[in-house]
């Protein structure tokens, strides 16, 4: 179960796409509407998703206000 968060223009599209699809896996797409930390938060939770990529920032924002959100990813990346 991969994230889909980034933007369209943003390269780390691609391996959030193609890792999930090309592996059997399932592509949990973010809905783009404002973003908050606790709302990022409840999506993971929510949809049980267990593989993900981050840019630092976004990483250390989730650790600061949602880090309970992250206790079932099993594998993360930052990238950026």
């Amino acid at each position: 179960r991969m994230l889909q968060i980034s933007n369209v223009s943003f390269d780390m599209l691609a391996a959030e796409v193609w890792g999930a699809l090309l592996n059997g896996g399932m592509l949990c797409i973010y809905p783009q509407k404002r973003f908050s930390a606790s709302e990022l938060g409840h999506f993971i939770s929510q949809e049980k998703v267990s593989h993900l990529y981050l840019t630092a920032r976004l990483f250390v924002l989730m650790v600061e206000e949602s880090l309970e959100s992250l206790k079932n990813v099993r594998l993360f990346a930052s990238t950026g």
